[in-house]
């Protein structure tokens, strides 16, 4: 759904970026729980090119043509979709489940996957998930299985994903095992070393998502900030 030259899935990338330090989030952490930013991107424009077709072949009256069409390339009619979540374990049932920051959601669709000797039904809204991976241009599904069911950041890296079209991934650019372990965050903003281009799309992504999270922490240490006691006259 996402075209080579075009990561439509940022928009939501940066409100996660933001989520990481939200009350939520430190309430999950607070409470043993792993904090996890599910994003996914949508595409309409099949239905309005269904809608065209129709009309070409007399069954409806009107179609509008908004997508163009090179709306796959230009992302005119994509959208992100961002979704928090709380992974927690119940050691007595040895059962992994979710809180969610948006409790109410639509019971309609999603999907079902196994959590121990169980089978748990999962929202539309965290049914797939794009791994937030910003040395690579094209975005890759996670197994949601395991991401579901993942606890720690070990296993987050342990992941596996898949993408649409595998030619525009460069498995050079991989995050090694080490290196996403120590990684505190949902998201790779990818290191300058690694970008050979400093001017192209993929570099201004990865620096707007470095000056956000910079921002962010800065922010984050004014509130954190102790207060010092004023000395009183001796």
């Amino acid at each position: 759904l996402i075209h080579f030259y075009k990561r439509t899935d940022v928009k939501c990338t940066k409100s996660c970026l933001m989520a990481e330090q939200s009350k939520f989030a430190k309430h999950c952490r607070k409470h043993k729980g792993f904090f996890k930013c599910c994003i996914n991107t949508l595409d309409v424009s099949p239905y309005e090119w269904i809608r065209l077709k129709l009309k070409r072949s007399k069954l409806i009256r009107s179609a509008r043509n908004i997508c163009g069409t090179r709306g796959h390339e230009t992302g005119t009619c994509q959208f992100c979709t961002a979704t928090f979540l709380c992974t927690k374990y119940n050691r007595l049932t040895g059962t992994v489940w979710q809180s969610y920051k948006s409790k109410k959601f639509n019971p309609l669709g999603g999907v079902v996957i196994k959590n121990n000797t169980n089978f748990v039904r999962v929202p539309f809204k965290a049914s797939f998930c794009d791994k937030q991976d910003y040395c690579q241009m094209k975005s890759e599904a996670m197994d949601i299985s395991m991401f579901l069911n993942a606890r720690y950041q070990q296993d987050m890296c342990r992941i596996t994903s898949s993408a649409e079209d595998r030619k525009h991934v460069q498995d050079d650019l991989s995050e090694g095992l080490d290196e996403c372990k120590k990684r505190q965050s949902n998201i790779r903003i990818c290191p300058r070393k690694l970008l050979q281009d400093g001017n192209s799309p993929l570099a201004r992504i990865n620096a707007v998502l470095g000056r956000l999270r910079s921002e962010r922490n800065k922010k984050q240490g004014r509130k954190i900030k102790p207060k010092t006691k004023k000395k009183g006259n001796k």
